[in-house]
């Protein structure tokens, strides 16, 4: 019984060890992972700001891109 009891308390030991060493891994990726997010965040702020401004230059010239269209576009079929 006493074997048994010793075997217990090592087993419990060795189930808290490894419970232990996995939070401490998973506390490790979060914050690798936490960091990630931040870069990522960071380029994608870029990019939309990028974006915003190719939207407002289609918008600022796209009506004259479309008349232009319309313009060489209508003009062979009247001839």
């Amino acid at each position: 019984m006493d074997d048994q009891s010793e075997l217990i308390k090592v087993l419990v030991e060795d189930v808290r060890t490894i419970r232990d060493n996995h939070l401490h891994h998973v506390e490790k990726d979060m914050a690798s992972m936490k960091l990630e997010v931040q870069s990522i965040d960071q380029r994608l702020t870029s990019v939309e700001g990028f974006v915003k401004e190719i939207k407002d230059l289609l918008k600022r010239y796209g009506m004259y891109l479309l008349a232009a269209i319309v313009a060489t576009s209508g003009l062979p079929m009247l001839m």
